[in-house]
């Protein structure tokens, strides 16, 4: 499977706006889309200019027959009115020594990641979620060793640990060497104790040999605000607020 992330900038005036257009158009599309089995819209808390769509695929195929089939462009287009304009300005000169500024349209910023191992539990999310990413860092000639410990002594843990829906690892197609673990809580809180009952830093200890370096990214998916925080490990907390998604694995929605 596959996972996709499509980062881009907003009006914050159009977020409801957008929502909308997610629900009436792009939920629906994504629906008859082949391969397509999840798809959400987030809403970063502390930066308001900010949403994510996240989507989870059955394999690379989905992904580019969708691309290629011109499904992907027709909902950008049919939100990008809402996206906030660029910041940056391009300086054109005409033949007549005439100085004039255009603006540059804002690109979306599409990431894919591909997921080798995951528990196999369906995608439900509910309307209060915490997603916690771990960025692992793998010896060079060491990921199968990397994919092995993973599946046979962490995720069978991990996936047992109270308030975890869902785990996955995941390889970032950029970089060989880069492994992320993601897991997806009922709450921040429980994935709070995970961490203060010293579980992750005993799974952690198993994954150390293939290991060059580690260091955690959390995105918070929680209706809530506030500010930024630091986690007990000093890592920022980027909060993220569910706007609309559904899951066409199962029926039901966010």
């Amino acid at each position: 499977m596959h996972l996709r992330f499509v980062q881009v900038r907003i009006k914050p005036d159009n977020i409801h706006s957008l929502r909308s257009v997610y629900e009436e158009k792009i939920i629906p599309t994504m629906q008859t889309v082949d391969g397509c089995l999840y798809i959400g819209l987030f809403h970063n808390i502390q930066h308001p200019d900010e949403c994510i769509s996240i989507s989870l695929w059955s394999d690379r195929d989905k992904i580019d027959s969708y691309e290629k089939s011109g499904v992907f462009a027709e909902l950008l287009n049919a939100s990008n009115k809402y996206f906030d304009e660029s910041s940056e300005w391009q300086m054109n000169l005409s033949d007549d020594l005439t100085l004039t500024y255009t603006q540059i349209p804002q690109e979306a910023v599409v990431k894919d990641f591909i997921i080798s191992s995951s528990d196999q539990r369906p995608i439900i999310y509910g309307k209060t979620l915490y997603v916690r990413i771990v960025s692992h860092q793998v010896h060079s000639g060491m990921k199968d060793e990397f994919k092995r410990i993973y599946n046979n002594e962490v995720l069978p843990i991990l996936t047992k640990v109270y308030g975890c829906r869902s785990a996955y690892l995941t390889e970032n197609p950029e970089d060989e060497g880069k492994l992320f673990s993601i897991s997806i809580w009922d709450t921040h809180a429980d994935a709070d104790k995970y961490e203060q009952s010293g579980l992750f830093d005993t799974l952690l200890n198993k994954l150390k040999p293939a290991l060059s370096g580690v260091y955690q990214w959390k995105m918070r998916l929680e209706r809530e605000t506030g500010a930024q925080v630091v986690t007990t490990d000093d890592i920022t907390v980027e909060g993220y607020s569910i706007l609309t998604g559904k899951s066409f694995q199962l029926k039901g929605s966010i």
